[in-house]
């Protein structure tokens, strides 16, 4: 996909009254919303198509991609909404340094925050990062991004040669099981194009495709992905793109842990694009 150029990577948050703030119930509807000055979230390091996340706490995390040149995406916490910074597992680190797992990054990154897993200190927080188009790396932290667990990294976590643009989501079940579900395109399908949705039942350390509706058990092709999302019951959703269409993509969870998919057109005019 195309790459904008690396800037700086910069932030401005979202402030209610007098400090600055997530974004609040409708209690707080009348109070005026208003922006806090840019912040430059890392001076020293370049990188582009930055996400940012936030746990119920009200920390956030960020993250930028600085190319597969580097291997490098970066991944910073900030615990006083947004005006510091702090990189996390920054030198000294296995190679290569500065992220958060010991695999190779660069392309597209990802960050899923989920609720506190049994015997963890803080809210779990899954860092997806894409190597080279060749496959995705994944690990979780325990501790609200403190430390990564290297018994949950798994490098290969696509299990598939060739990929791109993944999207990720965790889901707890109601007998307290988390489900990490990680969905991308595959690249070397049957017609160049695929989508392929997966399922953690370890946080990450071994997956299982979810689904047989196409090419590598994938689910429909598609040209490019719109972000995942799970319900309270754990049927998934997604927007997949083959342009000119583009379809949201549906998958209900049976009562044996299966899934049944469908889609629905949303959009077929030329040009369109997730």
């Amino acid at each position: 996909m195309p790459r904008r150029p690396l800037v700086p990577m910069l932030l401005a948050t979202a402030a209610l009254g007098g400090g600055a703030a997530l974004l609040t119930p409708s209690a707080q509807a009348d109070a005026s919303l208003r922006f806090s000055h840019t912040v430059v979230v890392d001076p020293q390091r370049l990188g582009s198509e930055p996400i940012i996340k936030a746990d119920p706490s009200g920390g956030l995390y960020g993250s930028s991609i600085i190319g597969f040149s580097n291997s490098v995406s970066f991944l910073w916490k900030s615990q006083d909404h947004g005006q510091q910074w702090d990189l996390v597992n920054a030198l000294p680190n296995a190679v290569p340094a500065q992220r958060p797992t010991f695999t190779h990054g660069g392309g597209d990154s990802e960050i899923v925050i989920g609720p506190r897993a049994p015997g963890g200190t803080g809210y779990t927080v899954s860092f997806y990062d894409l190597e080279s188009l060749a496959d995705i790396g994944v690990a979780t932290s325990f501790d609200s991004g403190k430390t990564f667990s290297q018994q949950t990294t798994n490098a290969l976590a696509g299990d598939v040669a060739g990929t791109d643009r993944q999207w990720g989501q965790l889901w707890r079940d109601p007998q307290g099981k988390d489900h990490l579900f990680l969905v991308y395109n595959a690249l070397q399908s049957q017609n160049g194009k695929g989508t392929i949705l997966r399922e953690s039942l370890d946080y990450g350390k071994t997956w299982k495709n979810l689904g047989s509706g196409g090419t590598l058990e994938g689910v429909f092709d598609s040209g490019a992905l719109g972000q995942l999302r799970v319900d309270r019951v754990g049927n998934v959703f997604f927007t997949s793109e083959n342009s000119p269409r583009v379809n949201l993509v549906r998958g209900m969870r049976n009562k044996n842990g299966t899934y049944t998919f469908s889609s629905t057109l949303v959009n077929s005019e030329p040009g369109t694009d997730t």
